[in-house]
C-alpha cells in the first residue's frame, strides 16, 4: 500500500517537505475536490499537484514509499 493513505496532507508535510502543492483529489464516485488538509487520504485517491520536476519526484517518493530519499 501506498504510505501516504490514511494520512492527511498536514501530516504528511507536503508542501514543506517536498516543494509540490496539491490542488485537487479526485476521488472515485465523487467530483473533483480541493484538499483539505486534514482529510485523509483514501486508497485510489488521485492528487494533482503542481511543482518542479525535482520537487514533483520528491512528492511522489513521498507519497509511495513515505520518504523523500
Amino acid at each position: 500500500d501506498d504510505a501516504a493513505v490514511g494520512r492527511t496532507l498536514a501530516e504528511l508535510n507536503l508542501r514543506v517537505r517536498t516543494g509540490a502543492t496539491a490542488l485537487a483529489i479526485h476521488r472515485e464516485g465523487s467530483d473533483t475536490t480541493t484538499p483539505a488538509p486534514h482529510d485523509p487520504l483514501r486508497a485510489g485517491d488521485i492528487l494533482t499537484l503542481t511543482g518542479s520536476d525535482a520537487a514533483l519526484a520528491a512528492a511522489l517518493a513521498l507519497l509511495q514509499r513515505g520518504t523523500i530519499e
